[in-house]
């Protein structure tokens, strides 16, 4: 009986180190795989992020477009509308008149 207990005893040592052994090997494979899954998640981040940056800077390249084109219109009718007020100005005479004016005092427009 003895014999027996001391056979029993070696065997569960021996299958407890085992298991200790596979659980080792069994973490040490899990580690290597959350690694590999959070590397290509950082890899898949970053090629997002880059995409999304890329994208908000062709948006702001087109917002910048449409704004300074917007600015240049609003100067093209200030002018048109400068231009008008002058041509209605000189058909009634009245630009004639300051002309006049400020060539007799020697003042400029």
């Amino acid at each position: 009986m003895a014999v027996d207990v001391e056979k029993l005893s070696l065997l569960l040592e021996v299958q407890a180190t085992q298991f200790s052994n596979a659980l080792k090997k069994q973490n040490s494979q899990a580690f290597r795989l959350f690694k590999q899954l959070e590397d290509r998640a950082s890899a898949m981040e970053k090629s997002v992020g880059g995409s999304l940056s890329a994208l908000g800077k062709r948006v702001a390249g087109v917002f910048a477009g449409v704004a300074v084109g917007s600015a240049l219109n609003d100067i093209r009718r200030y002018a048109d509308t400068y231009t008008g007020i002058l041509n209605q100005l000189k058909t009634a005479g009245v630009i004639r008149n300051i002309e006049f004016a400020a060539w007799t005092t020697g003042s400029g427009l």
